[in-house]
Formats: structure tokens, C-alpha cells, sequence
């Protein structure tokens, strides 16, 4: 793809449906496809912020980049995984953006995407599914993509089914 990695920023209601019963535009990269009807609304933006972002992974160890971008009620927050030699004190892409957003000031995550590039399907680790349900409902999407677009959307309840809920007495 010769395509720019730069984000590119569209108003909240220019987003581009994904569910079959609507229409939908196919973007000039051909993200999107036909995912299910009850699928929410999904942006160029978060595609090509994970993607750019992914850019910047410290990745030497195992070579493997990820970007994972978030949509909160104030924007889009991005993070990329940073592996450190002492592992496993790394940092997960989904974490990063975790951090990022609560840093500035949010704590409500309405949407998710993970990219990376791999053949095979690439979701988030079990520690950042507990993360990621610590600030999504059980509705919001987790989108995984890669290279030739979106490859699977899940619902947080889907992803992490018995999310660990801790309640201070």
C-alpha cells in the first residue's frame, strides 16, 4: 500500500457503517466489508491512528508492532506496545492507549481498534481485555485489523466474558 500514514480527522458524523443493512461507502483503501448487523459505525480514523502509531512500537525483541487507537467522549488516544528486556515489564499497544487517555482526563472508552500485521488474527492479550473492561461497557466494539482492513469485531462482552469486577467494601 503506498498510501500515507498519516491520520486523517472526518466530524463524528461522517462515520462509515459496517452493518449490512445500511449503506456504506467503501473507502478509497477498501477497509471496510460486510460485518454483521448489529455492528457500530467505524472510522478511517481509528484505522489509520493504530496504523501510524504502530509505526513507533519498540518491538526489538520480538519484531512484532502493534497500534491500538481508542475513541473516548474527547477524541482519539493512541498507544503502541514497548518491550523492555526484562520481560514481561512491557507495555500492550491497548495499555499505552489506556494511559493516554486517562492522562488526559478520560475514563470512558466508546470504541477500540487493535492493528497489527500478521497472517492471523490478532486480539488483545487476556491482561488488556481486563484493562480495556475497566473503562467499556459490555457493548462497545473491539476491532481487530490488519494491512487488508478490519479482519473481526467483537463486543467487550464477547472478548472478556467474566470480566473481573472488584467492588471495595
Amino acid at each position: 500500500m503506498t498510501e500515507s500514514l498519516q491520520p486523517r480527522s472526518a466530524p463524528f458524523s461522517q462515520l462509515q457503517y459496517c452493518n449490512a443493512d445500511r449503506p456504506r461507502r467503501r473507502s478509497s483503501s477498501g477497509l471496510f466489508a460486510r460485518l454483521g448487523k448489529d455492528q457500530l459505525p467505524v472510522t478511517d480514523d481509528l484505522y489509520h491512528m493504530a496504523r501510524a502509531v504502530r509505526e513507533n512500537a519498540h518491538a526489538p525483541y520480538s519484531k512484532f508492532k502493534v497500534g491500538a487507537a481508542i475513541r473516548s467522549r474527547n477524541g482519539i488516544h493512541v498507544g503502541c506496545n514497548v518491550e523492555n528486556a526484562a520481560l514481561p515489564d512491557g507495555i500492550c499497544a491497548e495499555g499505552g492507549a489506556i494511559t493516554s487517555m486517562v492522562a488526559a482526563g478520560d475514563k470512558e472508552i466508546l470504541e477500540v481498534l487493535v492493528y497489527a500485521e500478521s497472517d492471523s488474527l490478532v486480539a488483545p492479550c487476556g491482561g488488556c481485555r481486563q484493562k480495556l473492561s475497566e473503562f467499556a461497557g459490555p457493548d462497545v466494539k473491539v476491532t481487530m485489523a490488519g494491512p487488508d482492513g478490519i479482519t473481526a469485531t467483537m463486543k467487550m462482552d464477547e472478548l472478556l466474558p467474566a470480566a473481573f469486577l472488584f467492588k471495595p467494601a
